[in-house]
């Protein structure tokens, strides 16, 4: 399929009433090669990871600045071993958020998130919320990364802001007792703690 998709969008190459059709065929084939290394274990993985790098820094020269692309190439560089490359993505959207939407912010987030990254995925996410404050997944990411921060004096005020947007998911119910469980755990550490 992969090959099939990199066929499609060579051929698309200077076809200037394709330009869309030929991103989102890029960006799948990326994707493509990102899931064929999620299976792998290893130098394989590493390497299918590489690949899809590469792909997609050749993409980033034909289309500067595509967010999707930025993000998904700083979660492949991570992935193939090459994390001070990604260190360089994330920062560089962490710190100019304007030049990113929402959903590029917040695609971002879940791409450091999955890189296992909490500190830029939590950044990402602020700055996605501050664009469009009422995205249930944005608020959702959020207090999932905190409490992998362990940040949980920050997850009430984002809890109660996703309950407004989203009241009827049992699963913000469920963050809700994963906060209230720490709570008590604090609770009781403080109390053995006391002569």
């Amino acid at each position: 399929a992969v090959s099939s998709f990199q066929t499609m969008a060579e051929l698309m190459k200077g076809d200037t009433a394709q330009v869309d059709e030929r991103k989102s065929v890029m960006l799948n084939v990326a994707q493509l090669m990102m899931s064929q290394g999620e299976s792998l274990e290893g130098d394989a993985k590493a390497a299918k990871f590489g690949q899809a790098s590469t792909y997609l820094e050749k993409f980033l020269v034909e289309f500067p600045n595509d967010p999707k692309a930025t993000a998904a190439l700083a979660r492949a560089q991570i992935a193939s071993g090459n994390s001070a490359a990604a260190e360089k993505v994330f920062a560089e959207m962490v710190n100019n958020p304007d030049k990113y939407d929402d959903g590029a912010l917040f695609e971002a987030g879940v791409n450091a998130s999955r890189a296992d990254r909490p500190a830029d995925a939590a950044a990402l996410f602020v700055a996605g919320l501050k664009k469009n404050p009422a995205s249930r997944d944005g608020l959702f990411n959020l207090v999932v990364t905190y409490q992998k921060l362990e940040k949980w004096d920050e997850v009430p005020g984002v809890l109660e802001r996703l309950l407004r947007v989203d009241p009827e998911n049992p699963e913000n119910y469920q963050l809700w007792a994963l906060y209230y469980q720490n709570e008590a755990k604090l609770r009781k550490a403080a109390a053995e703690k006391k002569p």
